[in-house]
């Protein structure tokens, strides 16, 4: 992220980003094994929970791109939930 937009945060076992106001915009924990991928989200500001589970150690990720697209209204291009 880019000075002024928010920050990005790591707490005890989850990461989190903020806006530039410092309002969390959503907080997440991903992971993978050996084909399979899976995440769980928190949108604070829509209170919007998901736990989103895949077969594929890179399957999960598109899903979650267009995940928070749709959620927070912004476009799926970023490397991580959340961040632009």
């Amino acid at each position: 992220m880019t000075r002024g937009e928010g920050d990005y945060l790591i707490g005890f076992g989850l990461e989190f980003a903020t806006d530039a106001s410092g309002e969390v915009r959503c907080s997440w924990k991903e992971g993978t094994n050996v084909g399979t991928s899976g995440i769980l989200l928190y949108y604070p500001s829509v209170d919007v929970r998901v736990a989103l589970l895949a077969v594929g150690e890179d399957a999960a990720w598109d899903a979650v791109k267009l995940m928070d697209g749709a959620v927070l209204g912004t476009a799926a291009r970023r490397p991580h939930p959340c961040l632009t």
